[in-house]
């Protein structure tokens, strides 16, 4: 059945993601962060954010919104789906190719990852649009046009990525759809509360209202990627808006209209309650978010875990998982996700930087340790149960059904094929190699000199406050060297000089993410972002340079004095405004 495979891969997706969360966990606990090797903790990183935030929650979202239709055709989708699970999987773990943790989807930089994703987004289009033309009177085909929604915002941001590479592509790639994406997640979840308010859920005035008003500002995102001439910095201001002002109002207004009304509210509450109490928790931390530090984290893993929450809730009943068992599954996962979000957000107020090993203090390292293995442990169990249900409910109807899957074999194969082709003939990313040479050892010698050379000219150029000259050397160290970090943070420099601060910014973030202990880079990060009128980030930044500088660091004394500074600016402000 359409939606029964879509139910499975959603439960595999979630214990996949569970499994390599342990190591995540472990990573973070200082006894045994140094068996988690930096390569080791990134890919693992890539295979459990993709698969928590968008494999398990996206084929959850595919399985409510599916349509049942019989054929091989229409069990293609989640077929491709699979195999482009599987491919994922397969790249992370083969040897080659960097892994760039872009927000919101990180990746690895191989081609065959490429493919597997593409796939996957195919995958989703094609049972999205098959739902809408199967059903098109259906109350909830907005919900099919929303999944939509996110393929296409990452299809018009491929108009914005010649010039980018690394780091800032992935960004610029997924920034808009990982945006459209949450707006998913949220509308899902409220779709979620509505089923569980039983009649009281029917589409009411305010409930259509609450929803439209979710779904519009996820289209909102197509709409900001669509748009012509935006700076990044403009994009991502705009992004961050509709985040701020769109994924609340509609929940909030959702959520306290159905337990009014619910006819039984004290169920209603006990499937429903969980998730939002943790969601608007997630918000509230959002709002308080200063600098790159895990407080970003707290927040979305709270936002996230909401939705799973109300999956966990809603599935077993749908799927034929053992109904007590998976509450308390439930229950364990809310509790072990709020200590959890309780100890990233302390860490993030010592200044621990996010997406890097263990670097909070003790009380924050075991809140995430002690929540972080009861959150796996649960969703580990969760996914056990749910799979057990589907192969016992499977076997129950084996006898009456015929096999036809050589009919979705094939269909799978020939959208392998065209996904294949499209992703070959996709604008290539990569900047323009040198020529072979006859040697590649004698090629790899002239480069590392060439490197040398430029960047020893791009430090005098800007020793010297010529900041024109020193930029472009250190744009051809990045062009032959694209993951030196030294030469990001030495542009970022020279383009703080040109007053350019908003490129200076996307220089210093991206030397932080290829080594977070680059201190150069939090300084220049700071200075940017306090040029921009981000003093909220430039102080976060600043911290973090400040707590791991050494004393005898030469910029450190200035750097206490710019953060001394910046701190007391809004009670002066204040005081010269009580004075007039």
């Amino acid at each position: 059945m359409n939606a029964r495979g879509w139910g499975a891969l959603a439960a595999a997706a979630l214990g996949v993601a569970a499994l390599a969360a342990i190591a995540l966990v472990a990573a973070r606990l200082p006894g045994l962060a140094p068996l988690v090797g930096q390569d080791l903790f990134r890919r693992l990183l890539v295979v459990h954010v993709d698969f928590a935030l968008h494999f398990w929650l996206l084929c959850a979202a595919a399985f409510l919104w599916a349509v049942e239709r019989k054929g091989a055709v229409a069990r293609a989708p989640a077929v491709l789906a699979g195999v482009a699970m599987l491919a994922v999987l397969a790249a992370a773990a083969l040897p080659g190719g960097a892994t760039v943790t872009s927000n919101y989807v990180p990746v690895v930089d191989s081609p065959a990852f490429a493919c597997a994703l593409a796939a996957f987004l195919c995958a989703l289009a094609w049972a999205a649009a098959d739902g809408l033309l199967a059903e098109r009177a259906c109350a909830t085909a907005w919900s099919r046009a929303v999944l939509l929604a996110a393929p296409v915002a990452i299809a018009l941001a491929c108009r914005k990525l010649e010039g980018r590479e690394g780091l800032a592509y992935y960004e610029a790639l997924f920034w808009g759809g990982g945006h459209v994406l949450q707006f998913v997640h949220v509308l899902a979840m409220m779709r979620l509360w509505q089923l569980a308010a039983g009649a009281a859920g029917a589409d009411t005035r305010l409930a259509r209202g609450a929803v439209l008003f979710t779904a519009a500002c996820a289209l909102a995102g197509v709409a900001i990627a669509a748009l012509p001439g935006l700076t990044p910095h403009d994009e991502r201001r705009l992004y961050t808006l509709a985040m701020a002002c769109g994924t609340w109002p509609g929940a909030a207004l959702l959520f306290a209209d159905l337990a009014r009304r619910a006819p039984d509210r004290r169920a209603f509450l006990r499937a429903a309650a969980p998730s939002a109490a943790v969601f608007f928790a997630g918000i509230a931390l959002g709002f308080g978010i200063r600098g790159e530090t895990t407080g970003i984290p707290a927040h979305y893993h709270a936002t996230v875990g909401a939705a799973t929450l109300a999956w966990m809730g809603a599935m077993p009943a749908w799927l034929g998982g053992p109904a007590a068992r998976a509450s308390r599954a439930r229950l364990v996962f809310a509790a072990g996700l709020v200590l959890l979000v309780a100890g990233l957000y302390v860490a993030g107020l010592d200044g621990a930087p996010r997406k890097t090993p263990f670097a909070g203090g003790t009380a924050s390292s075991l809140l995430i340790g002690i929540g972080g293995a009861t959150a796996v442990l649960a969703a580990l169990a969760f996914s056990a149960l749910l799979l057990l249900g589907l192969r016992a409910s499977g076997a129950e109807g084996a006898t009456s059904r015929r096999d036809r899957r050589w009919r979705a074999f094939a269909a799978t194969a020939a959208s392998i094929a065209v996904v294949g082709a499209i992703v070959a003939a996709w604008p290539h990313r990569h900047d323009e190699r040198p020529a072979p040479q006859a040697s590649a050892s004698h090629a790899r010698e002239r480069a590392l000199k060439e490197v040398s050379a430029r960047f020893e000219q791009g430090a005098v150029m800007l020793h010297a406050k010529q900041y024109e000259h020193a930029l472009t050397a250190f744009h051809r160290v990045l062009q032959l060297d694209p993951k030196l970090p030294e030469a990001h943070v030495n542009a970022g420099f020279a383009l703080v000089g040109l007053g350019r601060h908003a490129a200076a910014r996307d220089f210093f973030n991206g030397a932080i993410e290829l080594r977070p202990s680059q201190l150069n880079a939090y300084y220049g990060l700071a200075v940017a972002l306090e040029a921009l009128g981000d003093l909220e980030g430039a102080r976060g930044a600043m911290r973090v340079y400040v707590h791991r500088a050494p004393a005898a660091d030469p910029y450190r004394r200035k750097a206490e004095a710019a953060l001394w500074e910046w701190e007391s600016r809004p009670a002066r402000i204040a005081s010269a405004r009580a004075a007039r």
